[in-house]
């Protein structure tokens, strides 16, 4: 059977995204040799904000900055959601990236965890965001620029994902977030 690729456009990364490689099986071409086809979508990201917990009531969905660290007293955490969808139905995801811009650096430890999706950019705030879930994957030190987070153990098909990203660092580390495009 001849698998689909996946079909998508890489974006520029400004704000975040959800890069998916495809791993497809392999298929016979015409001089019998098997091959496999593989192929890269890309899904923006829906919503993104961040808590705070100095600041338990406010919402900052409509920033154009996403922040983290851990800050005594002043913890934040940056939320991410994603949809991916329209996947050609014989189609099976080998890897999948989150994809952030950092613009600020660190040397601390950035923890990406699944978390709910039942939250919205415009009315989550520290009082309100979902428990974190077990650590997805994490990486220590962060530079100014593009930053890909290894993700592929939670997407593993369609549906709907959202991140919570902590920072060991009591220095802020910040993201452009979709509004910043």
């Amino acid at each position: 059977m001849v698998r689909s690729p996946l079909r998508g456009a890489a974006l520029l990364l400004l704000a975040g995204t959800l890069a998916v490689m495809g791993c497809l099986a392999p298929a016979a071409t015409g001089g019998g040799t098997a091959h496999a086809a593989t192929a890269t979508a890309t899904f923006s990201v829906s919503q993104d904000t961040y808590t705070s917990q100095s600041n338990a009531a406010a919402t900052h969905g409509s920033l154009t900055y996403l922040s983290a660290n851990s800050g005594t007293g002043d913890e934040r955490r940056t939320y991410v959601k994603v949809t991916v969808s329209a996947l050609p139905s014989d189609a099976s995801i080998g890897a999948a990236s989150l994809q952030l811009r950092a613009t600020t650096s660190s040397t601390g430890t950035v923890t990406v965890r699944s978390v709910g999706t039942a939250w919205d950019q415009s009315a989550l705030t520290w009082a309100n965001q979902p428990a974190p879930g077990a650590p997805v994957t994490s990486v220590t030190g962060v530079s100014a620029g593009n930053l890909a987070l290894d993700v592929s153990s939670v997407v593993r098909g369609e549906g709907t994902y959202a991140f919570v990203l902590t920072s060991s660092a009591l220095t802020t580390l910040t993201f452009a977030s979709r509004e910043a495009v």
